[in-house]
């Protein structure tokens, strides 16, 4: 059973551009941020220090400059990061209108995505069958069990490209401590736990590229449409 990417959902999107140490950051983010106004207009500051200025552009999407860095991060189910590629699009401009960058020493587009189950043994055991981890058969180690939280990590990069792939079955939890009077209305302790596979992907370039040869939108697009068509391939090995 190989793993397919289109029976998991998309959760998190990011792109962010790596720069030499731009000091004049301290003096020009106000200008960044005003002129990211005009696309988003309300968006709103979350986080602020001397180094880097985080900003809520909309719901559910995230932009942030830094002094070595930029990027974008939405969580909007959408298969076509059409939100994502227009955040994008206006914040990269903006960066290179108000920074001296000459060039990006890193590139990088990273997908998160989720395929969730009804037990932990059953995210596991789509795993242990989607790609080659150890499967110990007997009594391993003293140990007569079987394995519940596989996890497959690895990097590969040539000259100027290179991915990181995190693939892991894992089970999460919500604690919440509701007031007593409040008991009523709280959920069971099983609905608050989460059973899934987690395909955490970060494509990227490494090479040294000059500002004026990139287009934000048109690099998602190509970068996207080969981490879909060879992400499976890529974990099979």
């Amino acid at each position: 059973m190989p793993l397919v990417i289109d029976d998991f959902k998309l959760i998190s999107a990011s792109f962010e551009l790596r720069y030499a140490p731009q000091f004049l950051v301290w003096d020009r983010s106000g200008l960044i941020w005003s002129g990211m106004t005009a696309s988003f207009p309300d968006a709103a500051t979350k986080q602020a220090t001397p180094n880097s200025v985080n900003v809520r552009l909309a719901r559910n999407l995230d932009g942030t400059v830094a002094i070595d860095r930029c990027y974008v991060q939405c969580w909007i189910r959408n298969p076509k990061l059409t939100e994502l590629k227009h955040a994008a699009a206006a914040l990269v401009t903006l960066v290179i209108q108000h920074l001296p960058i000459e060039q990006f020493t890193r590139i990088g587009l990273r997908l998160i995505y989720d395929k969730t189950f009804s037990s932990r043994e059953a995210a596991a055991d789509y795993l242990l069958h989607a790609v080659p981890v150890p499967r110990p058969r007997s009594t391993t180690m003293n140990v007569a069990g079987r394995i519940l939280e596989p996890q497959l990590a690895f990097r590969c990069e040539g000259d100027k490209l290179g991915y990181y792939v995190r693939l892991n079955a894992v089970q999460s939890e919500i604690v919440v401590d509701f007031p007593p009077e409040y008991g009523h209305i709280a959920p069971q302790t099983k609905d608050l736990k989460l059973d899934r596979v987690t395909l955490d992907i970060d494509y990227y370039s490494h090479a040294m590229v000059p500002v004026d040869a990139i287009k934000s939108e048109d690099l998602i697009d190509n970068w996207f449409s080969v981490i879909k068509r060879d992400i499976a391939h890529a974990v099979a090995g």
